[in-house]
């Protein structure tokens, strides 16, 4: 709420559909033609209608001034301007209510109260509420006092009753634009206050970056990075970036298919100089913890520089008896001296996982275990290249 103390309706949103220029002047010629009607058909005219047409003069004026200074100083209207609005307002009730001093008037068929009411609405979204409502509560005083001394001047056997509907047009114009304009404002800041800076998203952006690392490989992460740059520092949208979205976005899918098509092991070794002998797919049976012992041990040595890995061989093959015999043959350009070290923690992780393991050193490091099956196999497959490139 206290945004919309402080702040128009048009400060925060600009409201084209309901505040655009042609409405507001609108407001004016209604004014004018509902007046001009109650004064000559609807003989309203009273002993002094030239009063009556000076007030329909000075509320359509403070119609259009709404219309020429909101349309020219932008979303909101200078505080001493819209109080002058207000004061034009009251002015010509007050001026209509002296025009039938001495002669009955029907209240309910009054034009004063809802031309009022017309340039309460609005001016309501181009003032901020601690504007709006005084000065809307004082054209209601100024609209009850001047129906009830009519009332009473004309003798009026209910001049209460006559001033509460002269004024309850206005009244309900305030409550009118007053829940408009403080809901939306309410809305719309609300909506904002979700919203997150460029450099969170950017922020954000950083683990979407990480993952497409990983599936491509980096191959496109740098350009994902300097096409959100550029719009973070562009601000806008153009059909080129929709465009250049597309093809990234297409790219990626591309990239993802073809991971998802592949084994874990296809994965492991692509862009490693690992040659696999795997006619049966037999890498797709053994257990997940067989399969994380040997991500663990390719990984960690084609990952440590000291290791000195330059290419390795990985064969899996059926026993007879049900269980899958895999040996890994790796070339060690590591000093024998320095080869226990480093390739300990290597063991010791396949050692946890397989019942017998032989690990033999010498020129190249070997190793061979059985692993147990966890599925049954898929079907044949050919051998995998040892150079081929990570997609």
């Amino acid at each position: 709420m206290s945004g919309w103390w402080q702040r128009s309706a048009l400060e925060v949103d600009t409201l084209s559909w309901l505040t655009t220029s042609i409405v507001v002047a609108w407001v004016s010629s209604l004014i004018l033609v509902h007046g001009t009607v109650s004064i000559t058909l609807g003989g309203q005219a009273g002993p002094a209608p030239e009063l009556q047409v000076l007030a329909i003069v000075v509320m359509a004026s403070s119609a259009l001034l709404i219309h020429g200074r909101a349309t020219t100083n932008g979303p909101r209207i200078a505080s001493t301007l819209s109080i002058g609005v207000f004061v034009l307002v009251a002015a010509a009730v007050a001026i209509s209510a002296v025009g039938y001093a001495g002669s009955p008037v029907t209240a309910e068929l009054w034009w004063a109260p809802l031309g009022a009411a017309l340039v309460l609405m609005s001016i309501s979204p181009v003032v901020p509420g601690r504007v709006y409502v005084p000065g809307a509560i004082g054209v209601i005083v100024v609209t009850a006092v001047a129906s009830a001394v009519v009332a009473v001047a004309a003798a009026s056997p209910t001049p209460v009753a006559d001033a509460v509907i002269a004024t309850s047009t206005v009244v309900f114009a305030l409550i009118g634009g007053s829940v408009l304009t403080s809901t939306l404002v309410l809305g719309v800041e609300g909506w904002r206050a979700d919203r997150r800076t460029t450099a969170e998203l950017l922020e954000d952006s950083e683990r979407v970056l990480s993952v497409i690392d990983e599936v491509t490989d980096q191959r496109l992460s740098s350009e994902v990075m300097v096409f959100l740059q550029g719009l973070a520092d562009r601000g806008i949208v153009t059909d080129a970036d929709r465009e250049r979205a597309g093809m990234l976005a297409e790219r990626l899918r591309g990239d993802l298919v073809q991971r998802d098509q592949q084994n874990w092991l296809t994965s492991l070794i692509a862009g490693r100089a690992v040659r696999v002998d795997d006619p049966e797919r037999l890498a797709e049976i053994i257990t997940v913890e067989q399969r994380g012992a040997l991500i663990a041990l390719l990984d960690g040595l084609f990952s440590d520089p000291q290791a000195g890995v330059r290419s390795a061989r990985l064969a899996l093959a059926r026993r007879p008896e049900g269980t899958v015999a895999v040996a890994l043959t790796i070339d060690l350009s590591l000093p024998e001296g320095r080869r226990t070290s480093v390739l300990a923690p290597y063991y010791l992780t396949v050692k946890s996982v397989v019942p017998r393991v032989e690990w033999r050193n010498g020129e190249s490091l070997h190793v061979a275990f059985d692993a147990e099956p966890s599925e049954p196999a898929t079907g044949p497959t050919t051998s995998t290249p040892a150079d081929r490139p990570r997609r």
